[in-house]
This record gives structure tokens, sequence and C-alpha cells, in this order.
């Protein structure tokens, strides 16, 4: 039989009310969420090392060289493909730029820098306090 563990965290009153609200949104109670954002992490970190240990990038650098030679033989082909690539381009840019401009706010929250551990509380200084004129 599997044997169950829990698996906490803390968060501050901003990020909870994020979180809340993102739940409310989703339709998740609290179980669902972690468990979900804990399986899309693992997979997209794997995702991400594996992408970069691989050779996929040389591959796709190959064809683009390929393409590009194919295309610069022929002006009129270069004169209308060049402007239509650059401008998805900047399209799909603009498009990342506003979505994680519009997040930013919500991200800031979860990537504040924190000091780890208690505060540390004003130590008194020893002896008799002085007498303050009245």
């Amino acid at each position: 039989m599997t044997e169950w563990k829990t698996l906490a965290g803390k968060f501050t009153s901003e990020q909870l009310e994020i979180i809340k609200e993102f739940q409310k949104q989703l339709g998740l109670n609290e179980n669902q969420l972690i468990r979900i954002a804990v399986m899309f992490m693992i997979f997209f970190i794997r995702s991400m090392i594996m992408f970069a240990e691989s050779d996929i990038d040389k591959g796709y650098k190959k064809e683009y060289r390929k393409i590009k030679q194919k295309v610069s033989q022929y002006p009129e082909l270069k004169a209308q493909v060049l402007p239509f690539v650059k401008k998805m381009a900047d399209y799909y840019e603009q498009t990342m730029k506003q979505i994680v401009k519009e997040n930013q706010p919500e991200i800031k929250k979860f990537t504040k820098k924190r000091k780890a551990g208690r505060p540390k509380s004003q130590k008194k200084k020893p002896g008799r306090p002085k007498d303050i004129g009245i």
C-alpha cells in the first residue's frame, strides 16, 4: 500500500492571496495545486536540462544555414521572406514581453529576497536607565 507524505511551505499573506485567487480561477484545492505545481516544475527543469545537454540546437543551426543559403540564391524570394520573418519575430517578442509585464507584479512577490531566520531583537544596554527630566 502507498504511504502518503505531506509537503508544506510557508508563504506571506500577499503570496497566499495570489495562490488563493489562482486556485479559485482553476477550481483546484490545495493538494491538487501543490501536486500539479511540483509535477510541472520537475518536468520543466528536467526538460531544460535534457535540452541543454542534447545536440538538438546544432541540428537547427545547420537547417537554418541551409534554408538561408537557398533563400539568398533568389533575391525576390529573399525580399519577401526576410521582412515576414522579422515581422513574426517582432510580434512574438512583443507578445512575450507583454505577458511577462502583466505577470511581473505577482511573480515579484514570490522572488523577493528574504533574510533567513528570526529577526534580531534590540538588546537593552546594561546598567540602570538614566533619569529623564520631567
